[in-house]
């Protein structure tokens, strides 16, 4: 886990950024529908009042015009220091503006607090890796991924 004590700012900043990465890599929806209420250009694309648009979150946070390496796992674009693109859209794991999720504020400081207490109590091993993901209404892998979680000495 990164520097600093439980509860400090260095781990809650530590912890934010991989709930962000993760959700880049794997937003909680992968494709969002949208409906254009009047003309506009997207793109360069004309587009009409009435059309029926798919915004892809799953591909937009692997656009490598937006994120360098985009594949690559890194919590370090999320810190202070990192580099997170600065256009507009270019991070939506939840979509963005008045549809965004409702949900969006508990399910991201659940995440931090539960993984701020649960990281360092506990050692993870994976037995193995699902071979890729599964694309519902959410992302999920494609299959269990058996671990075994072991409580820290001390910790848990």
């Amino acid at each position: 886990m990164a520097a600093g004590g439980e509860g400090s700012p260095e781990r809650r900043e530590a912890v934010q950024a991989l709930v962000s990465e993760t959700l880049r890599l794997y937003p909680s929806a992968w494709v969002l529908p949208r409906h254009a209420t009047e003309d506009d250009v997207l793109g360069g694309y004309r587009v009409e009042a009435g059309t029926d648009l798919l915004v892809c979150p799953y591909l937009t946070h692997r656009d490598p015009a937006l994120w360098p390496d985009p594949e690559r796992f890194d919590p370090g674009r999320f810190t202070t220091a990192g580099r997170r693109p600065a256009a507009p859209g270019s991070y939506l794991p939840f979509g963005l503006g008045p549809r965004a999720c409702l949900g969006l504020q508990f399910a991201l400081r659940e995440s931090v607090v539960l993984l701020e207490h649960l990281l360092p109590a506990y050692g993870v091993e994976l037995h193995s890796v699902p071979a890729g993901a599964a694309y519902g209404i959410t992302v999920r892998p494609d299959g269990p991924t058996p671990a075994t979680l072991t409580a820290v000495a001390g910790r848990g």
